[in-house]
């Protein structure tokens, strides 16, 4: 039995590939969000796949961190949870797209859920920009802002419509929603 060395991942990729991990999900949720409000559910499918490649990026980065996490990071584990939270967001938005094509299922512009789906993908960007530019005022916000989002989210599932809770909420959706 002879194991070969196929395929050589260079470590010193890891930082353009996570900030292509987080920029892919943005890109996922915001396409999604406007294939949404422009009426093009056609899209939808289209923008799954997307994640598809988030996934490659995201398991090259997990490959990444395994391998030399403990020489290369202060703090590996960090990285690592970051990169199955962005790639959790990312299945989300699959999961809603997927549902949303499939179900010819459509919403009105004025609608609370695509209000509350704008605030959430404003705080995926918000987090985005924390990331890459500390800053004390912004992580105080977002701390606040996803407090107000839960508070919100909640309060929202007891005004709007039947039909519309069970159009934006997928089981496979449902069932991974943790508060």
């Amino acid at each position: 039995c002879i194991i070969k060395k196929i395929a050589h991942i260079d470590e010193s990729e890891f930082e353009s590939l996570f900030r292509r991990l987080f920029l892919l999900t943005i890109t996922l949720a915001n396409g999604c969000l406007g294939a949404i409000k422009k009426g093009e559910y056609h899209l939808l499918k289209d923008i799954a796949k997307l994640e598809y490649t988030q996934n490659k990026v995201y398991l090259t980065c997990l490959r990444i961190i395994n391998k030399k996490g403990h020489y290369f990071f202060k703090d590996p584990n960090l990285y690592y949870l970051l990169c199955q939270r962005l790639e959790d967001i990312g299945d989300d938005y699959k999961y809603i797209s997927l549902y949303l094509a499939e179900n010819h299922l459509t919403f009105k512009s004025s609608s609370p859920t695509l209000k509350y789906f704008e605030e959430i993908n404003k705080m995926l960007e918000k987090f985005y920009d924390f990331f890459y530019k500390f800053d004390k005022k912004d992580g105080m916000y977002i701390i606040n802002k996803k407090k107000e989002l839960i508070i919100s989210g909640l309060s929202m599932l007891e005004t709007v419509p039947k039909k519309e809770k069970e159009d934006a909420a997928p089981p496979a959706i449902a069932a991974s929603v943790s508060v």
